[in-house]
């Protein structure tokens, strides 16, 4: 079932959760792409020829650069994101969530952005039911084009790495970290987008480490950034309480 919901003349949110029912791991994962394929939040009404990619080769992003959304979504309880769940002081970018009510909150760039890296710096606490993400968006003919990469890390350890051309053509990979990136401790998270002469690649890093490396279905269309935090059900079991994903030194380095 998909939900249809509109919220802006310029924009339609797709929505289709599923609720995971099956502890089988290759259940779980079907069930991961199948909601992520068919959830896409906008429909931007963007000309390619009139790019607002920085001419710089490396920018550093600040509160600045970003909007702060609020949305919701979806028909499984997870309460989408609110612009009242960000802040930020003395550099650092405070992405609060409710995980009770399953609300998070998200940044979302007012630029958008060509092949390049794109990296944050940030620390996750100790909980599942909530998921971590950096991500690139482009949204089109309802559907038909949906360029996306992302980083998303959930239920402590587990990582998912994706690339996307339209809600029904992408791929994805799934990964578990050898080691906690919930430490206490801020990780460098960063995708590389290639896309022109050297051909069309995306590489996913983790501490500088290259995690994946995905060649087919890759994005050629400038994106906008996004980073955030949200709760959907196949993040892991729901927790109560209130948690803070923090964030610093968001830069793009253009290719």
């Amino acid at each position: 079932k998909v939900i249809v919901d509109r919220f802006l003349p310029k924009a339609t949110l797709l929505s289709s959760w599923y609720m995971l029912k099956d502890s089988d791991e290759k259940t779980k994962k079907n069930e991961i792409y199948t909601a992520k394929k068919e959830w896409r939040w906008f429909y931007y009404d963007h000309d390619s020829s009139a790019s607002d990619t920085p001419s710089s080769e490396e920018t550093t992003l600040t509160m600045a650069n970003f909007d702060a959304p609020t949305r919701k979504w979806g028909s499984d309880g997870n309460n989408g994101i609110t612009a009242n769940n960000v802040s930020e002081s003395d550099g650092i970018i405070d992405i609060k969530i409710e995980a009770a009510m399953r609300r998070g909150g998200a940044l979302e760039s007012k630029s958008f952005y060509g092949p390049g890296s794109f990296s944050m710096d940030a620390k996750f606490p100790k909980t599942t039911g909530i998921c971590y993400s950096i991500w690139t968006f482009y949204y089109a003919n309802n559907g038909d084009i949906n360029h996306e990469i992302d980083i998303e890390v959930y239920d402590n350890n587990k990582v998912v790495y994706s690339s996307y051309v339209s809600e029904t053509i992408g791929e994805h990979t799934y990964s578990d970290i050898d080691s906690k990136i919930n430490d206490g401790n801020y990780h460098n998270y960063r995708i590389d987008w290639h896309h022109g002469s050297e051909g069309d690649y995306t590489e996913y890093y983790i501490d500088n480490n290259l995690m994946c490396k995905i060649t087919k279905n890759i994005p050629t269309h400038d994106m906008k950034l996004w980073i955030g935090a949200w709760c959907p059900t196949w993040a892991g079991e729901t927790m109560t309480g209130t948690y803070h994903m923090l964030v610093k030194n968001i830069k793009y380095k253009k290719f």
